[in-house]
């Protein structure tokens, strides 16, 4: 936070301003309480503020040098936040909003094309780093676990299990629930696979149902944390200790939701997976 603070207050030419933001990052409720929360939020944080630090600090330097420390460790912040919070493409393209800032820097456009393109290519070495640590992840995930991928929520068997359920129509909205226990039930009579996690997809004392805060109208719903109960019943059913093995079956589900739909077997709807 002192970082993010004292790189704002030199961008903004405001130590008002720098001690404003340092303030309230530090001791707002909301940073604190993600602290006491989920024991990955803390790290989450402290990669988010103190690559947005770097990024601030970057911004304020007359002239980037590849052997700039903090052009390197902001690309690796980057990679790793990316890396915790499933935002493989949300990162990259708010650092590329971060270049556009660079590019369009007044002192840029007075200097020769060669020594821009330059600075340009030097302001993407942390997006290359971004890249290179996503990548460097799903290779180590595929070795060892054999799914390409940064986490078993990223994995592309559970990414196209979750796109097939959002699809299906259930008949009734719910808010904060795009998936209901209805769109579970018609999704387990529909694919013979899905149906062998219908045990715990459907029991109303599951973990996820059991915990839910309120944050959904009907009791017995999963609401928001739906994907977390999907993945839970499925890597249950398949065995925690077998991703490759969870990946083809959720793979294989997607499949048949979607031939169901595609014939006309399961109600279905225009959607955009989130």
């Amino acid at each position: 936070c002192l970082c993010l603070g004292r790189a704002a207050a030199r961008k903004l030419r405001s130590p008002l301003l720098g001690a404003g933001l340092l303030l309230t990052l530090a001791f707002h409720p909301w940073p604190l309480h993600f602290f006491r929360a989920f024991y990955t939020e803390p790290m989450f944080l402290c990669f988010a503020l103190f690559s947005l630090a770097l990024l601030l600090t970057l911004l304020t330097r007359r002239r980037l040098r590849a052997g700039d420390p903090a052009l390197w460790l902001a690309g690796i912040l980057l990679g790793i936040w990316s890396w915790i919070r499933l935002e493989p493409f949300l990162l990259p393209a708010l650092y590329l909003v971060f270049v556009a800032i660079l590019a369009w820097r007044a002192r840029w456009l007075r200097k020769p094309p060669a020594a821009a393109w330059r600075q340009l290519g030097l302001a993407l070495i942390p997006l290359l780093l971004l890249f290179g640590v996503q990548l460097s992840v799903k290779a180590a995930n595929h070795a060892r676990w054999g799914v390409f991928g940064l986490t078993a929520m990223n994995a592309p068997g559970f990414n196209a299990l979750i796109q097939a359920l959002y699809r299906i129509d259930p008949g009734d909205s719910l808010q904060y629930a795009p998936v209901t226990i209805r769109s579970l039930q018609m999704a387990c009579a529909a694919s013979p696979t899905l149906a062998r996690a219908q045990r715990i997809l459907l029991d109303p004392n599951a973990y996820v149902i059991r915990t839910i805060d309120g944050r959904v109208s009907r009791q017995g719903e999963p609401g928001p944390l739906m994907t977390w109960h999907v993945l839970q019943a499925v890597s249950s059913t398949e065995g925690f200790q077998a991703p490759e093995k969870t990946d083809h079956f959720m793979r294989r589900a997607a499949r048949e939701l979607n031939a169901a739909m595609k014939k006309g077997a399961l109600p279905h709807r225009m959607v955009f997976p989130p």
